[in-house]
């Protein structure tokens, strides 16, 4: 589980998995985004209940109602 704290890992995305792309990814905790802060893809991103992934095309932004909004 990822709360809390922000940190880099290795993470690989690929439509093909026979040679998966890896890339640098963001892993953090849901709180640990402030409101109408936007992080770019690719991200991972905990809380107690799940783990949202998002994609390298994507970002994220947390709204001020604690929404998560990924936009493509």
């Amino acid at each position: 589980m990822i709360l809390g704290s922000v940190f880099v890992r290795r993470g690989f995305f690929s439509c093909d998995v026979s040679s998966p792309a890896s890339s640098r990814t963001v892993a953090m905790g849901w709180d640990a985004i402030p409101a109408d802060h936007e992080i770019a893809g690719p991200a991972l991103i905990g809380s107690p209940f799940t783990t949202v992934v998002v994609d390298p095309a994507a970002c994220v932004r947390r709204s001020a109602d604690g929404a998560l909004l990924i936009e493509p």
